[in-house]
């Protein structure tokens, strides 16, 4: 007895294209302002060594910076 083939196609139940999204995600808001402050204190950190990320930051760079410039007129003076 000969194999027996089902040439018929297959019924489409449903539509594939309907599970398809096409409406864009939602995206995170971009806030341009604290992206420029960010940038604007990390350049600043990495010119003068002063970092105003927070309070307790900035009193400990200024007290390094205070430390390194009389260090710098100290050693001026030592002949």
């Amino acid at each position: 007895m000969p194999k027996a083939f089902d040439r018929g196609q297959l019924r489409i139940t449903h539509d594939p294209i309907q599970r398809i999204d096409t409406a864009l995600p939602r995206t995170p808001s971009f806030d341009p302002a604290s992206v420029v402050l960010t940038g604007l204190v990390e350049a600043i950190k990495d010119l003068t060594g002063i970092d105003l990320s927070s309070v307790e930051a900035l009193i400990q760079s200024l007290g390094e910076v205070v430390a390194d410039v009389v260090g710098f007129f100290a050693g001026l003076t030592d002949f």
